[in-house]
């Protein structure tokens, strides 16, 4: 027997099939803190990681460019999704990847937000672009070749304008 919870999920992934955000939400979403009782804020467009499973996302500058390790599992659906930017707000600990959600008349923007160290976000943060690499189990990189690697651009903002 299925809980209303999955019942629910089984209908919006037969409106939507080919929302690869949807399925990256769902695959991370046993991973979400403000889905956890005791989470303070309301962020309805944002999604935050949790501390372990941000480090599942390492960030290193390689060749002058900042590069996030995005696991095999997980790198096909990134391919797919409708990235804007990365966004990075300024004196915080976080990288806040901005994608479109939806449909339209309903589309707009979201976010995962992954936690990093501050030093690290404000290194990033001298960047124009950021490049996204296919990573193995034991976190290393498997090429820089069109199958294994895209760039977004890098956005510092003040404040967390998608969620408005």
């Amino acid at each position: 027997m299925f809980d209303k919870t999955t019942e629910n999920k089984n209908k919006i992934f037969e409106l939507y099939p080919e929302n690869q955000e949807l399925v990256l939400l769902d695959k991370l979403s046993h991973e979400f803190q403000n889905f956890r009782r005791g989470f303070r804020g309301k962020l309805d467009h944002t999604y935050v990681l949790s501390p372990a499973a941000s480090d599942m996302f390492p960030v290193t500058i390689h060749n002058g460019k900042p590069i996030m390790g995005v696991p095999e599992q997980l790198f096909e659906i990134f391919l797919d999704i409708r990235w804007y930017v990365v966004n990075i707000l300024e004196g915080m600990n976080s990288l806040y990847l901005t994608f479109e959600i939806g449909v339209a008349p309903k589309k707009h923007p979201a976010s995962l937000r992954v936690y990093k160290r501050k030093l690290l976000t404000e290194a990033v943060s001298r960047y124009k672009r950021m490049g996204f690499v296919r990573i193995n189990n034991r976190g290393e990189a498997l090429g820089f070749d069109a199958l294994n690697y895209f760039e977004k651009p890098i956005a510092v903002k003040k404040y967390i304008d998608w969620e408005y």
